[in-house]
């Protein structure tokens, strides 16, 4: 699998244009698109500010989920 990543691509109204490389040859993609300019890291500077306001969670309540999830993947 190739990944690539691009940044601060240019629109042309309201599309985008990509050129690959020849070594690309997957037929389908998945896209991911966020905005490169200042609102998307002010956006971004506000979600950590309100991460860090959450209340930490105990050894005790991690352990519960770690128990959870094994349950859960056991069913897989």
């Amino acid at each position: 699998m190739e990944a690539i990543k691009k940044s601060r691509i240019k629109l042309k109204g309201k599309e985008l244009v990509l050129t690959l490389p020849d070594s690309f040859t997957a037929e389908e993609v998945d896209v991911l698109i966020w905005p490169s300019n200042e609102e998307s890291a002010e956006l971004n500077k506000n979600i950590s500010a309100d991460l860090l306001k959450w209340p930490e969670m105990t050894d005790e309540e991690l352990s519960l989920i770690n128990e959870k999830r094994k349950h859960l993947n056991s069913w897989k």
